[in-house]
């Protein structure tokens, strides 16, 4: 695959979103913290307080680029197939949760991989069941998810053209 083509899946702009989210906020508390370095007038305690914790988020802020440049580099080893979402795991207090994804590759062995942890469970459970477009690569170890399917029944069609008639 193209790295464009990575590029415009669900998973990539979700993640990228997050780094700049991220890089955001460590720029905030990087602001925040110099302030308190320079004001504490020979004071240790907080000195050292804020460079640890600069050097916690300013890690996490680079460890989100650190994940897209990755994903970028394994970007020719990526394959596009179908899928489908059979459960979740690995929850957090904010409501993300990682996907467990089945499929076949193009040789029909079957595999069971997880996606990245930034899908909400809300949207997950929209979509649990159902077929979705994924990028998997043996190299990388977590698949990429490009777009959910949506599979619209008779009933559906007729509730939406019978309150689209008014």
């Amino acid at each position: 695959m193209k790295k464009e083509d990575i590029k415009k899946t669900l998973s990539y702009q979700k993640l990228r979103k997050n780094a700049y989210i991220f890089s955001a906020f460590f720029s905030f508390i990087f602001l925040l913290f110099i302030t308190v370095i320079l004001t504490a007038k020979g004071e240790t305690t907080p000195i050292v307080f804020s460079i640890i914790l600069i050097g916690m988020f300013g890690g996490f802020t680079i460890y989100q680029f650190l994940v897209l440049r990755k994903i970028l580099q394994y970007a020719e080893s990526f394959e596009k197939c179908d899928g489908r979402i059979v459960s979740i795991t690995s929850t957090t207090n904010r409501g993300y949760a990682k996907m467990i994804v089945e499929f076949k590759d193009f040789m029909e062995e079957d595999y069971r991989m997880e996606s990245h942890n930034v899908f909400t469970i809300n949207e997950i459970g929209d979509h649990m069941g159902h077929e979705v477009v994924i990028y998997f690569s043996k190299e990388y170890p977590t698949v990429l998810i490009d777009q959910f399917k949506t599979e619209k029944t008779a009933i559906d069609d007729d509730l939406y053209q019978e309150k689209n008639i008014w």
